[in-house]
């Protein structure tokens, strides 16, 4: 499994020019397709990790990919070089200095202090990547939505936030609280409530309304190819007595034991 992210002495190199701060290069990969893999491969959960790790008073100086911070050791100007970015990055806000930026070493270090630029070249200053939950946090928060919502499409949507959590954390290979698999059983039970709620004696507006939105969730499953939660949805429906058939215009469903025509999914409300 190897070690967990951890920082060890460098040669601290910049130290000598006034930096405390930690460079982080190829900070704005983006290789890893369902990988977080900004800031040199680590992924923003590592980062927040290791950031909270580092001295007092350091900064995260982060160099993209195919870029420099070229310093003038005799006169202390600097120049951001390349095609990319250079952040510096610290608890509760970070400085980006874009392509081009001529600045000078001073206003570097009072950016590393947390202290607002002056200079003609003033860097925009924004606030970081916002907090990325985790797996048992995202889990607990669709839940939470669900219950909340049950009657309308904010309940599906839940479920389908839910699926693309386990979807995006299944090719992560750090395991997290709770794990997939527990993530994946309270998917398995907030469609059976859907299927069950379906199923449930309620006027016919509000199963339709219901189905409706069951069946959105289906179709957009669907159209991103993840027939096997689109089917369990369907298998789920049927349990609570409601006959979803798909047909070339569309999908059609009826309640069992109602002598109704099938209705036109279509013409439901839909998200």
């Amino acid at each position: 499994m190897g070690a967990a992210p951890h920082w060890r002495p460098g040669l601290d190199l910049l130290g000598v020019l006034g930096l405390k701060v930690a460079v982080v290069p190829h900070y704005d990969n983006a290789e890893g397709g369902t990988h977080d893999t900004r800031y040199c491969y680590l992924g923003e959960r590592r980062l927040t990790q290791m950031e909270s790790e580092l001295p007092p008073g350091a900064a995260v100086l982060g160099i993209d990919e195919h870029t420099a911070l070229v310093v003038d050791l005799g006169t202390e100007e600097a120049l951001v070089a390349g095609r990319g970015r250079v952040t510096i990055r610290r608890p509760g806000s970070q400085a980006v200095l874009p392509a081009g930026t001529s600045t000078n070493l001073e206003e570097i270090r009072r950016l590393t202090r947390g202290e607002t630029t002056v200079s003609g070249g003033a860097p925009q200053v924004i606030s970081p990547a916002p907090h990325q939950m985790s797996l048992a946090e995202a889990t607990r928060s669709c839940e939470e939505r669900f219950t909340a919502a049950l009657t309308g499409h904010d309940a599906a949507r839940a479920v389908l936030d839910l699926e693309a959590e386990v979807a995006r954390w299944g090719a992560d290979t750090e395991e997290d609280e709770g794990g997939v698999e527990h993530a994946r059983e309270s998917l398995r039970l907030l469609i059976a409530k859907l299927g069950a709620r379906a199923g449930a004696p309620s006027p016919g507006d509000l199963l339709a309304s219901l189905v409706g939105s069951v069946l959105a969730l289906r179709g957009e499953l669907r159209r991103q190819g993840r027939y096997d939660i689109a089917d369990a949805l369907r298998a789920a429906l049927l349990r609570g007595g409601v006959l979803v058939a798909d047909t070339p215009d569309g999908p059609r469903w009826t309640s069992a034991g109602s002598d109704r025509p099938p209705v036109n999914a279509l013409l439901t409300p839909g998200y």
